[in-house]
């Protein structure tokens, strides 16, 4: 089917496999919505024409994959929260593209008035910044049931974006350490170690991600931090001609987050607490874009015919589309970011997010009444409502508060599903 022409302004658009895509053309005066499959290289095509021609009244909204609701409630949201940040901000997700798209268009028009020239990561930075990054904490006590208090910060990320913590907006330095040294190391400093972990602990997960090596991992500052305060030992890995093992950035070419993403975050959490969804989907959004990679769609046809009998195993991959001849998958090339000039801000905006869990529960004693940990909150067999040296809990609706989301029993299944049960 090939793509025609139309002559409404917004075109929802989904990948439906390696050749196909879905599209769905919206008018304002209908809202009878439905997918139409068209072939993906004349639809693209057509695409790049009309975007390089300004006059043209189209906008793109891309759908990812994952999403799976109905189309109706999909553009619906939309809608409903293009007007909602319309109001809050002037800008018009109608005129700019998908929800993703205004998130990134708003954040790049805030750096560049600020004259923050962010630098595109080099394929050796790249790489280590892949291997560090690890996103939230995950953990759980499976099998646990009985009584908890289930506690959450209020816009974690965005409390972390707007905080001192400082962020490494220049190219790192490669550093060849001397094995021995890692008492003198300044861990305040944003970096990216290659060393060799002594020890465990549940909440410190630095299993080695680089396959290819074993005995080494790739860490942040603020991860070797969380290995000190767990009371793992580590040490540095030990170098070459040819491989270093640190990159660092330099103090001058660091900015704390508050002036990175301050306008950010209060345009949107104004909105959020303005009881706008469309704020909290902002806010929560800017984070996962800007350690986005890049996905390549791969095809093989080796060993596959289901009439033959033969068998394959799929299990270690991402399937987008099986058939009878053929299957077609996603492999991701997992050093190449989508935005790598920004890449190492959310690498490190999760490492901060690590740490802060880490050092909260250890500052008040909680890691022996520790159920369950899932990125932006925990389970406690003991309330802290009572809690005289939390000041977070003072500030339960504010930025990077502590609220109590639930008391009561629970089955922890595993670190996804804890059962809320009747008492």
């Amino acid at each position: 089917m090939h793509y025609k022409a139309c002559t409404c302004s917004l075109i929802f658009f989904q990948h439906h496999s390696e050749e196909h895509v879905r599209v769905c053309q919206v008018s304002g005066c209908s809202d009878n919505y439905r997918w139409t499959l068209t072939d993906a290289s004349p639809f693209f095509y057509e695409r790049k024409l009309r975007i390089s021609k300004y006059s043209e009244p189209y906008v793109y909204i891309r759908v990812p994959e994952r999403d799976k609701r109905e189309l109706s409630d999909i553009v619906s949201e939309y809608l409903a929260f293009s007007t909602e940040i319309y109001k809050g901000t002037s800008v018009d997700p109608k005129r700019v593209g998908s929800l993703q798209d205004v998130a990134m268009y708003m954040f790049q028009k805030y750096l560049d008035g600020e004259r923050f020239n962010l630098p595109k990561a080099t394929p050796a930075e790249g790489n280590w910044l892949h291997y560090a990054h690890r996103g939230g904490i995950q953990w759980a006590d499976k099998g646990f049931q009985g009584k908890t208090s289930k506690y959450d910060f209020t816009s974690f990320y965005p409390s972390i974006c707007h905080s001192d913590a400082l962020f490494p907006i220049g190219k790192p330095e490669q550093k060849f350490l001397p094995s021995g040294s890692e008492s003198e190391l300044d861990l305040t400093l944003p970096a990216i170690y290659r060393a060799v972990i002594l020890g465990s602990h549940p909440l410190l997960a630095l299993r080695p991600i680089d396959k290819t090596n074993q005995d080494f991992v790739y860490v942040t500052n603020l991860d070797l931090q969380n290995a000190r305060l767990l009371g793992v030992s580590f040490k540095l890995a030990e170098h070459n001609d040819k491989w270093c093992n640190c990159m660092a950035y330099k103090k001058e070419e660091c900015r704390r987050g508050s002036r990175i993403f301050g306008w950010y975050v209060d345009k949107f959490f104004a909105l959020k607490k303005a009881g706008s969804k469309s704020g909290k989907f902002m806010l929560n959004v800017l984070t996962g874009m800007l350690v986005q990679k890049e996905k390549v769609h791969k095809s093989s046809t080796n060993g596959w015919a289901l009439d033959s009998g033969s068998e394959i195993n799929i299990t270690s991959m991402s399937v987008q589309q099986l058939t009878p001849d053929r299957i077609s998958y996603f492999g991701a090339n997992q050093q190449i970011f989508r935005r790598p000039d920004k890449a190492r801000l959310g690498v490190f905006i999760t490492a901060y997010g690590r740490h802060r869990i880490i050092k909260f529960l250890l500052e008040h004693g909680m890691l022996d009444k520790l159920v369950q940990v899932h990125t932006d909150g925990f389970h406690l067999t003991e309330s802290l409502t009572d809690c005289p040296d939390c000041p977070e809990l003072q500030r339960a609706t504010e930025l990077g508060g502590l609220k109590l989301e639930h008391e009561g029993v629970v089955h922890v299944h595993h670190v996804n599903k804890v059962e809320m049960l009747e008492e």
